[in-house]
């Protein structure tokens, strides 16, 4: 018998297509966002929270601050060289899921119900999609740190909410970002440090402190400016 030139021969099955977030063509609808070439994580730039928010995703993706090896034990008692640690792309892969999900009520991940997502939780999928085509596309191109220095005989910083200043214990902290009404005034007092990137985002900075360290203790701040590949 002939069969109609139209037959459905074939069964409809459901496949979520939200399962699978890796972008595989440039054809309309194929990409879920755009892009920008330059991304710098700085305080306030993007969401409308206060500088300790930030200030906490930041201080959550350094892996240690340690003194650096091969130092005479008199290098280390006065201008210390010390190894900052820090997963950079960690701190991209949150700050860009603050600007794209949580912050953003005109995000269209914000439609995403739990049967559609990965694990049916949204924020698994939205992790998904910034992790395979967003964090790859990313370098790290400029580290900028800032530094504040104490005196050990001062105990604490000044101010409210003071911090213990403890004998070769930097602490990480917002206040020590100089003011400046533009980037360029702020990046001019920054300190000198030499970085190392490595395959998986892994990034190590070196910074031997500039006062000695049998009298002064520091707070550091940071910046990272990624550029797309």
């Amino acid at each position: 018998m002939r069969k109609r030139p139209i037959i459905e021969d074939f069964k409809y099955a459901p496949t979520y297509g939200t399962f699978n977030m890796m972008e595989k063509t440039n054809f309309i609808t194929g990409k879920g966002m755009d892009i920008e070439d330059a991304i710098r994580i700085r305080s306030l730039d993007v969401w409308n929270l206060n500088n300790d928010s930030l200030t906490g995703m930041k201080e959550s993706s350094i892996v240690s601050m340690a003194i650096a090896q091969n130092q005479t034990q008199a290098d280390i008692d006065t201008l210390t060289q010390w190894t900052l640690t820090i997963d950079s792309n960690d701190l991209l892969r949150e700050y860009l899921y603050e600007q794209i999900y949580t912050q953003n009520v005109n995000s269209a991940f914000s439609a995403l119900t739990p049967n559609y997502a990965i694990d049916k939780r949204p924020s698994n999928s939205v992790y998904a999609y910034i992790d395979d085509n967003l964090v790859p596309r990313y370098t790290v191109n400029t580290f900028v740190m800032w530094a504040q220095y104490y005196l050990l005989s001062e105990s604490q910083t000044p101010g409210v909410n003071p911090i213990p200043l403890l004998k070769q214990s930097p602490v990480f902290s917002f206040t020590a970002k100089p003011d400046g009404a533009t980037d360029a005034i702020i990046d001019a007092k920054s300190e000198t440090t030499a970085i190392k990137s490595y395959t998986d985002g892994t990034l190590e900075v070196s910074y031997k402190q500039t006062k000695s360290g049998q009298y002064y203790i520091f707070l550091y701040y940071y910046d990272i400016i990624f550029n797309r590949l």
